[in-house]
């Protein structure tokens, strides 16, 4: 994904291959990349501790005197951090801080204080010696959050655009003709994929506000989550990239233990929900890819992860709380039953379900999960069936050709 605003970000020293960092990130050449861009509000250019001279080492710094100077330049290019240390000017740093928030909220903000102490606007405030390695460490830090945030930014905006035309797009149309249809399984996807995307940033954003630099152990949590943004931000990207679902679309195979699949699915997407329960073969720890079990398949691992995500969600919205993957080997296939409690379907609709768009009893929804999870086993070999009563629940049973 391109950067926005022409962002000349580089990568951190040492930094790891997150999405979102290497997203808000900008090659100048092919043969040369830029290092993270530092704005420096400094009284007559030099910060106490000599401090912008420590943080040169690391990152292209720009210095400004003045607050209004600082403000201008931001107007023109974008920061990844900036660091404030003015002193004796009518605005204080916290003060200009906020100017420079608005401006930018994804930019990180650290303001250099007197008796040494260092803060991180609007989200911790420590002391650290200015001659102390530390405060690189910590605008390290700072530079990769403000990455980060730019990197999440720029793939909702990117996603709510998709929506938003698409939407359009339905509504210009009378019938789901093959473009339409396709159309309104990726809004219908993106829906789901965007909301679990927003649930775990503004986690991600509660815990980071909480925490205090180098915390040690204490900060393992907010990694988990972490990588989970991470997980479910790679799927959105997938089906945004998946603008047609046809014949013609090429299924990226390879091979998958669906127990483990389903798992992730369970845990990423649907927060490790104790209504929801999976259960197969495998005799190894959770998460672990068990020997033998003969649930390996090959597959597209996002496309089978839209099935199950669209069958669990239909599952809780339709009241139920007791949801259950029950996985088996049988000879050349690989079966997964999925049971519920809840409602289940209306009189003379689970015999259409699978092959005929529905009246949606969601605001907005189009009717047509079941129909996409239909295409995807299909186009990987398998079958979906459906049995189901009103009041008694649903199960569906999906059988998928085992890997050789």
């Amino acid at each position: 994904m391109n950067a926005t605003g022409g962002s000349p970000f580089g990568p951190l020293p040492g930094a790891s291959s997150d999405p979102f960092v290497l997203g808000a990130m900008a090659i100048t050449r092919a043969d040369e990349v830029a290092l993270p861009a530092v704005l420096v509000a400094a009284t007559d250019g030099e910060t106490r501790g000599r401090v912008h001279r420590r943080l040169e080492e690391e990152f292209e710094v720009t210095i400004e005197r003045t607050a209004e100077a600082a403000l201008e330049r931001m107007r023109a290019r974008r920061f990844a951090l900036a660091v404030l240390d003015l002193r004796g000017e009518r605005q204080s740093n916290e003060e200009l801080a906020r100017a420079m928030r608005e401006l930018d909220p994804e930019m990180s903000v650290i303001a250099l204080g007197a008796g040494r102490a260092v803060k991180v606007l609007g989200e911790q405030s420590l002391q650290v010696p200015f001659d102390s390695p530390d405060i690189v460490a910590l605008a390290q830090h700072e530079v990769e959050v403000s990455l980060r945030r730019r990197g999440r930014s720029a793939v909702i905006r990117e996603m709510e655009g998709v929506i938003s035309l698409l939407q359009k797009e339905l509504e210009a149309k009378d019938s789901l003709a093959a473009h339409g249809e396709a159309s309104a399984s990726m809004v219908h996807d993106l829906k789901n994929a965007l909301f679990s995307t927003l649930g775990y940033t503004a986690r991600l954003i509660q815990e980071t506000a909480q925490l205090k630099h180098t915390v040690g152990d204490q900060a393992q949590p907010i990694d988990a989550i972490a990588k989970k943004l991470e997980h479910t931000s790679n799927y959105l990207l997938h089906l945004a990239h998946t603008c047609r679902f046809n014949d013609g679309a090429k299924i990226v195979r390879e091979r998958l233990d669906l127990q483990a699949e389903i798992e992730s699915v369970h845990a990423v997407l649907f927060f490790n929900s104790p209504h929801l329960r999976v259960n197969g073969p495998r005799t190894g720890p959770a998460g672990s890819r068990a020997a033998g079990t003969g649930l390996v398949v090959l597959g597209d691992r996002y496309e089978l992860h839209r099935v199950f995500q669209n069958l669990f969600k239909n599952a809780f919205e339709a009241g139920a709380d007791d949801v259950r993957a029950v996985l088996r080997a049988e000879p050349g296939r690989v079966v997964v039953e999925l049971s519920d409690n809840g409602r289940g379907f209306p009189e003379g609709e689970a015999e259409v379900a699978l092959t005929q768009p529905l009246r949606s009893s969601k605001r907005g929804g189009q009717g047509l999960g079941l129909r996409i999870c239909r295409q995807i086993i299909e186009r990987h070999g398998g079958a979906i069936s459906l049995s189901s009563a009103p009041g008694r629940g649903a199960v569906f049973t999906i059988s998928l050709p085992a890997a050789d």
